[in-house]
């Protein structure tokens, strides 16, 4: 059986035991490295008996300032949810399915191989870099890294992130792995891994100086109810499902069905009048991220404008920088609480 660690301390976090997955499920993920600090949202665009479709969709600022623009769609056959001994960690533009290989997860058949004697075979396809024969050029080709993954103890610990909005603990395996390529070269990493043999999701992930850290996952069909409820009896909601581009103030398409929320809830309640408020972490200088988070607030209020024809009377913006943390600015997790829109109305 598997054994479940509470948190201990007064006034502790809910807990929850698992995370039912469905279509138009959002994961958002914040990869850390020793240069930037970087949300990544992943939508589930399909979940059928064939198996789990996700799309990726971003937004690069690169040297120069040019941006980048792109999308990737991956889809997991059941059958590898099932049973595959690898996993794909790369993107490569035009292909969808890597058959044999999971994303983002481990298989049923290593996760129950992990229970049972807590060691389990798995391969991880990644990335390296290679000289282009001739030149001094470097590109980035595949590379394979065989070995096994080491369940570090039976028992779970609580995993902390923001469910469609609200800070639970979720039950986790911290796993190690030791994996190395054809040359020879080591790759040791630190995961911890959603104990829901159905969905065990990577929540934790390093990678050398890297660590990638699911933050948040924002389910529309359930937030969706919930927002109307908590702004008619607390007159302010935490909006769970408002997404931006990294350091921008450019509105992701994953927040399309959110703000259309907000929009059927305004045409409903013809008396009501909004005030749109955007905060943000304390990364960066205070009054940069003053103008960020007024024009955050600002680029949901014209959105309600423009696309959903909502009067601009009954719509103000304000943004307030990182000047009302909810949570730590110290940890990841706490920094992607703090990045938030607020909706409130005059009651």
């Amino acid at each position: 059986m598997l054994a479940t660690t509470v948190a201990a301390q007064s006034g502790a976090q809910p807990s929850i035991d698992t995370i039912p997955v469905s279509r138009g499920m959002i994961i958002a993920q914040v990869l850390k490295s020793p240069t930037l600090e970087r949300e990544s949202i992943r939508t589930l665009t399909d979940v059928s008996p064939r198996g789990i479709g996700y799309t990726w969709s971003f937004v690069e600022v690169r040297a120069g300032h040019d941006t980048v623009r792109g999308e990737h769609k991956v889809f997991v056959r059941a059958a590898d949810a099932d049973t595959a001994g690898k996993i794909h960690e790369f993107y490569r533009a035009g292909e969808v399915e890597n058959p044999g290989y999971t994303r983002y997860m481990i298989s049923r058949r290593v996760f129950d191989r992990l229970l049972a004697t807590r060691f389990a075979e798995v391969s991880i396809l990644t990335v390296s870099a290679a000289v282009v024969a001739g030149t001094n050029r470097r590109q980035w080709v595949p590379d394979e890294y065989q070995g096994r993954l080491h369940l570090s103890r039976r028992a779970t610990e609580p995993f902390s992130l923001l469910l469609n909005g609200q800070r639970v603990n979720v039950p986790a395996l911290r796993i190690r792995s030791s994996v190395k390529n054809a040359k020879g070269y080591r790759w040791d990493t630190d995961m911890l891994i959603l104990a829901d043999r159905e969905h065990p999701l990577m929540l934790y992930y390093t990678k050398s100086a890297n660590t990638l850290r699911t933050v948040r996952i924002d389910q529309p069909q359930v937030t969706a109810a919930a927002l109307e409820r908590t702004l008619t009896s607390a007159c302010r909601a935490e909006v769970a499902g408002i997404y931006f581009e990294s350091n921008s103030a450019e509105l992701s398409k994953e927040s399309d069905e959110t703000i259309a929320t907000i929009a059927d809830i305004l045409s409903r309640r013809n008396d009501w009048r909004l005030t749109i408020e955007g905060h943000t972490d304390s990364i960066g200088p205070t009054e940069s991220n003053q103008l960020l988070s007024d024009n955050r607030a600002r680029a949901v209020q014209q959105r309600l404008i423009s696309r959903h024809r909502i009067s601009a009377n009954r719509l103000r913006s304000a943004g307030h920088g990182e000047s009302k943390p909810l949570e730590t600015n110290a940890t990841l997790e706490g920094r992607a609480r703090n990045r938030r829109v607020e909706i409130v109305r005059p009651c």
